[in-house]
Order: C-alpha cells, then sequence, then structure tokens
C-alpha cells in the first residue's frame, strides 16, 4: 500500500450540490403527489354520486317515478308511495328527504327496513329515530373534512321544544343534493304544511327533477335525461351558535337537501338557508326565496350526475344561460353541442 496515497470523501460544494439536488426532486414531487391525491379524492366523489345516480333511475324503474325532493306525508306512518300526489290539506309530513326511499337502491336496506319500521310505528318525525345518526361514506365527499357530520340543532335562540333537547343530534348530513330546479326555493306555507311555493323573480323551484309536492316521472323530463341536473355536491360546515341545515336528510322543512342552478357552483352569491354565520357562503336567512347553491372542494367546480346516470364536472365558470338550462326538466332550452 502506497502510505502516501490519501482517502478522498466529498467536498463540501458536493454535498451541497447533493442536497440541493434532492430538495429540488422533493420541490417537484410534493406538488405531483398532491394532484395525485387530489385526483383521486375527486374520482371517488364523482363515483359516490354515480352509484347514487343509478340508485334514482333503479328508484324510478321499479316505483315509476323518483323520489320526492321532500315527502309530504298524509298521515304518521302513511307508507311513502311515489305515484300518489300528497294531499297538502293533510299538513302531515315526517320531514324525510329522498335520501330514505334512495336507501335500498344503494345497499342500505338494513337502514331502510328500520326507517319502514319507524313510520309505522307512529313515532313521530324520522328526525327523533336512534339510529339516523349512522354514516352512509357513499354520501360523503372524500375532499370535505366536516362530511358525515351529525349534529345541527343548538337548542337556543327560541328553538329549543321538549321534543327537541338541547345538542340534539339530528341526523347524517351528506354532501350530496339533489336539483331542484333553476330558481330559489320560495317559502314555507305554514308551520303545519311546509310546501314551497314558487317564486316568480326567479322562476318555479318546481321545475327541476326534485320537487316538494309529488314526485318526477321521467316522461315528464321533457329536456331529456342527459340534459338535465340530477345530484351534485355542497360543502358542509360545523354549527357555531345556530342551526346549519344544510345538507340535512333527516330532517328537510325547506328543501335543504336540494339545490338550484340559479347561480353558478362555487358561487360568491350566499346561500339562503338556516345555516352557519362563520360560513362565508351563508348568507342572513329569509323565509323567502330560499335557495342553496352547489359547492366543493375540488378545483375549479363541481362533480354532478346528469339523470342519465352519467356523471359530468361542472366547471366554475360554465355560461349562466346553460347551467340554469340543465337544472330545469321541461324548458326546452336548446344546450351547446360540445
Amino acid at each position: 500500500m502506497n502510505p502516501t496515497r490519501q482517502r478522498r470523501g466529498f467536498t463540501l460544494v458536493e454535498l451541497l450540490a447533493v442536497i440541493a439536488i434532492i430538495g429540488l426532486l422533493i420541490a417537484l414531487l410534493i406538488p405531483a403527489v398532491q394532484s395525485a391525491r387530489a385526483t383521486a379524492r375527486r374520482v371517488t366523489c364523482s363515483n359516490n354520486l354515480k352509484q347514487a345516480g343509478l340508485g334514482m333511475l333503479a328508484h324510478s324503474e321499479l316505483n315509476g317515478a323518483f323520489p320526492f325532493g321532500q315527502p309530504l306525508l298524509t298521515s304518521w306512518g302513511h307508507q311513502y308511495s311515489p305515484l300518489n300526489p300528497t294531499d297538502l290539506s293533510a299538513g302531515q309530513q315526517d320531514r324525510r328527504s329522498w335520501f330514505q326511499p334512495l336507501l335500498p337502491f344503494v345497499e342500505q336496506q338494513p337502514l331502510a327496513d328500520r326507517v319502514a319500521a319507524w313510520a309505522t310505528s307512529f313515532s313521530g318525525y324520522v328526525t327523533y329515530m336512534s339510529l339516523n345518526s349512522t354514516q352512509v361514506p357513499s354520501f360523503m365527499c372524500p375532499d370535505d373534512p366536516n362530511a358525515g357530520k351529525n349534529r345541527t340543532f343548538h337548542g337556543s335562540g327560541g328553538n329549543q321544544s321538549p321534543s327537541c333537547p338541547p345538542e340534539q343530534s339530528q341526523g347524517f348530513h351528506g354532501n350530496y343534493v339533489t336539483c331542484a330546479g333553476s330558481g330559489t326555493f320560495g317559502s314555507a306555507l305554514s308551520s303545519t304544511v311546509p310546501a314551497l311555493l314558487a317564486d316568480p323573480a326567479n322562476g318555479s323551484q318546481t321545475n327541476g327533477m326534485f320537487r316538494a309536492s309529488r314526485p318526477v316521472t321521467a316522461a315528464a323530463i321533457l329536456d331529456g335525461l342527459s340534459n338535465t341536473l340530477m345530484l351534485s355536491e355542497i360543502l358542509l360546515w360545523p354549527d357555531n351558535g345556530r342551526d346549519d341545515i344544510r345538507g340535512r336528510y333527516w330532517n328537510t322543512l325547506y328543501l335543504n337537501s336540494s339545490f338550484s342552478t340559479f347561480q353558478p357552483p362555487n358561487t360568491s352569491e350566499f346561500d339562503n338557508m338556516e345555516c352557519n354565520s362563520a360560513d362565508p357562503a351563508c348568507g342572513t336567512t329569509t323565509n323567502t326565496g330560499r335557495v342553496m347553491y352547489a359547492r366543493s372542494r375540488h378545483a375549479g367546480g363541481v362533480c354532478a350526475t346528469l339523470g342519465d346516470g352519467s356523471t359530468r364536472f361542472i366547471v366554475d365558470s360554465i355560461a349562466a344561460d346553460v347551467y340554469r338550462a340543465l337544472g330545469s326538466r321541461n324548458g326546452r332550452e336548446t344546450l351547446p353541442t360540445e
């Protein structure tokens, strides 16, 4: 061995160069990983909506119509029947939404059986069911940190009653909601008949695939199933000093599980719905012109399902007239071919 030969290591410059290269590669890799994860979450969300849409079509095939947006029932325990319009003079409903009749068609038959048993037991609103807090993952967007929320009733501000104790859970809230049309939802007739009126200024809330008073058949969708929105998504917020009823499936009094296309996705316009004042999308609630718009945390738009069960990603920049045309079932609008 040559005693004069020296062992050579990395110089400081070489070490710093390697560290810089590794740092650059990590900087390039992290956004790619984040983008891939965001894409995966969006695909999951789209698939959830796809399954719900197929369930709606199966419901229509079996029962002859799509579910009510907000079913009104003639008496406690009255069996759900999609083809028998409600006698509004009876003034009774158990505040369920389209979600409960859809359960058997999205692999939730046991929960659907419990709902039916509760309804026939004359026990009151389905909101009081202990199982109403059961989370159904296929109705939760993976991009929303508040998905699966249960609490909506804080029991203060004059809203408390003996049958609604403070901090009561009013049931599972979901991110996916039905399309009520291209206008606002109007107002309640009275506390006993929570049917929704049309808003002549902004069009009728009953021009979508889902409405409060009676079900819609496939034949009534004159614009065509492939040209009419069925489902889209909203964001959920935890309560902060008041109720936030958006996305509440088990107590739908103001069509709070349906959205409107009057404003485009992720609009800066407020939702006019009882909701959390900490949410920047929540405005001052009024009883007239109630409305809720599609929103998501996906970059640039929202996932949606059309009446034929196909899914689309609708960008925030969609033309207002096109989006409103998608919301109506019978406007006979001409949609772009692209």
